[in-house]
């Protein structure tokens, strides 16, 4: 599986497939064409008064992603 952000995203629409799909077994990586492996992208939290961010790091570079690779791609969208 591929999480593909693309720009700042809600945090629960991240790290609540993320993780889901982790326990269920599948091997994930998370990419942005704007970020490196090992880099972070921002996440909010709506909810909260302040809009918090929150870091979410990036598991592989762009460049090196592959579709052939994945079995599904996740779009998380943000406001």
């Amino acid at each position: 599986m591929s999480i593909t952000v693309f720009r700042t995203v809600e945090d629960y629409g991240i790290n609540i497939p993320f993780r889901a799909l982790q326990a269920l077994g599948c091997k994930g990586d998370t990419v942005t064409p704007n970020k490196k492996k090992g880099e972070v992208c921002a996440t909010v939290v709506y909810d909260l008064e302040d809009e918090s961010l929150d870091n979410f790091f990036v598991t592989a570079s762009w460049d090196g992603v592959c579709v052939d690779d994945y079995k599904c791609v996740v779009l998380p969208r943000g406001r």
